[in-house]
Formats: C-alpha cells, sequence, structure tokens
C-alpha cells in the first residue's frame, strides 16, 4: 500500500500547525482575560454589584466561554475535505482570526454607556456565536476549508452567522477600549472577513453542489440585507 503523498504530508502538519497556533493564541488570551477577571470579581463580591457591573460581568463571562470552546473544538475538529489553495487567504485568516481579539489588553474607556453598549453587544454576540458554534461542532476552522455542509440552526438566517456574532463582540470590545487602535483594527478586520467569506464560499460551492441552491435563497452576512 503507497504511503502519504508528499501533498497529502504537507496538509497534514499545515492541520496540525494551526491547531497547535489556535489552541496557544486562543488560550494564553483565555488565561490572560481570566487573570485580569479574577480581581474584577472580588471587588463585586466586596462592593455588591449594580446594573452596569452585572452586563460587564456577564460579557466578561461570555467572552471566557466562547474563548474556552474555541480552545476545544481546536482539539477535536474534522479535517478539512476541501481547501482554498495559496499562502493569501491562510494569512488573511489568521491575522482576521487571532490579531484583533488582543484589543481587550488595551486600555479600558471607562464611560458608563459605553460599558452598558459594549456588554450588551457582547453578550448577544457571544451566545450567537456559542449557538452558532454549538451547530458547526468539530466542522469549524481558521482558515477558507470545507469540512461539512450546514444549513440549519443560525446557517438559516445568514451564510455566515459566526461572522456577524463575531462583528457584534469585536464592536463591543472596540467600544469597551476606544483607541484609534483598536478602531483602525476593527476596519481592516471586517475588510479582512468579508475578503473570507469569499474564499469560504468558492471552497463549500467547489465541495458540496448543493450549496448553489442554499446561497441562493440566503444572505451572506447581514438578515434579509446582504
Amino acid at each position: 500500500m503507497n504511503g502519504p503523498t508528499t501533498a497529502q504530508q504537507r496538509d497534514r502538519l499545515v492541520d496540525i500547525a494551526s491547531r497547535v497556533l489556535g489552541i496557544a493564541v486562543f488560550g494564553s488570551l483565555l488565561i490572560a482575560m481570566s487573570i485580569i477577571a479574577v480581581p474584577k470579581v472580588m471587588l463585586l463580591l466586596v462592593n455588591g454589584i449594580d446594573a452596569k457591573a452585572g452586563f460587564d460581568l456577564l460579557s466578561n463571562t461570555a467572552d471566557l466561554v466562547f474563548l474556552a470552546l474555541l480552545v476545544g473544538i481546536f482539539v477535536v475538529r474534522h479535517r478539512p475535505v476541501r481547501k482554498q489553495p495559496g499562502a493569501g487567504p491562510r494569512i488573511a485568516a489568521l491575522l482576521a482570526a487571532l490579531g484583533l481579539p488582543y484589543v481587550v489588553l488595551l486600555p479600558r474607556f471607562d464611560n458608563p454607556t459605553a460599558v452598558l453598549i459594549a456588554a450588551f453587544l457582547g453578550v448577544i454576540g457571544n451566545v450567537f456565536a456559542l449557538v452558532t458554534l454549538a451547530k458547526l461542532g468539530k466542522s469549524f476552522s481558521i482558515f477558507p476549508e470545507a469540512r461539512r455542509l450546514i444549513t440549519t440552526g443560525p446557517y438559516a438566517l445568514v451564510r455566515h452567522p459566526l461572522y456577524l456574532a463575531e462583528e457584534l463582540v469585536i464592536i463591543g470590545m472596540i467600544v469597551n477600549h476606544l483607541h484609534v487602535v483598536s478602531v483602525l483594527a476593527g476596519l481592516v478586520h471586517l475588510g479582512l472577513q468579508i475578503l473570507r467569506m469569499g474564499w469560504e464560499e468558492r471552497v463549500l460551492e467547489s465541495a458540496f453542489p448543493e450549496y448553489s441552491t442554499y446561497r441562493s435563497r440566503v444572505r451572506r452576512f447581514l438578515p434579509w440585507i446582504w
């Protein structure tokens, strides 16, 4: 029996490397945010929880759960059946997926209204992301890859529900850490996400012939709009 080809070995190494990178990046961010959250929780236990603090705590908890779920999915996800060729899509995907979440380490924008808006967006976005990830399961990927076609649940609302959820969370992060760096990073991130959607759709359409029918009836990113 013939062994794996050079291309198959390379793909296997890339898959392993992406797993390790995802676990390392999201795991380190999970640890960093957990360290930041502990003193805040201790302070709340001493001073009590008002509406603002409650929303902030809920938002932070949702962030932590989301990151923990991402780490777990990187460990158990399926191998892809089709990939977008070239280094460009992989680089763009890494920049979009792994870079922007670190805006949470910028100084907080200490404004009560901003905190409430950020917390609301964070909770809504993270809950939607958790539902989407639960539906996506082992098919989650950072790179433009096809593992299996999912068209139900959040995917009946838009073709890229995880990106929609992510943008809600990121807008909340930017509001909570308002800075020229976070705003510029957010604009770059949105552009990269739009590129990723196009690449992913090409891969899915080549792997699953029924994807064209699905794409014709479900909006890409914004329900009933686009």
